[in-house]
């Protein structure tokens, strides 16, 4: 049986998706046109004040980052566009 990456969240989190490489096993979240890469675990318990921090206006101020999650290697940058 394949593991598929993909991992449902709450549908009030807007424009999101979360997926965990299959390399590292790290989440990875996409929302808005922007890729970040949390270079550790994330406990489930935890998800929620992810969520939250993702759902609001500062998702793209890592200073803002939940404090569980702060001192964590993240990175967050645009996807690359594919030429046509």
């Amino acid at each position: 049986m394949q593991n598929t990456a993909t991992t449902k969240v709450n549908e009030n989190v807007r424009d999101m998706k979360i997926t965990q490489d299959p390399s590292t096993g790290y989440p990875v979240i996409e929302k808005q046109g922007f890729w970040i890469v949390l270079k550790r675990s994330v406990k489930a318990s935890d998800l929620p004040q992810l969520y939250d921090w993702l759902d609001s206006d500062d998702y793209e101020d890592l200073s803002k980052l939940p404090e569980m999650f702060r001192g964590v290697e993240t990175v967050m940058e645009k996807p690359r566009k594919v030429a046509n």
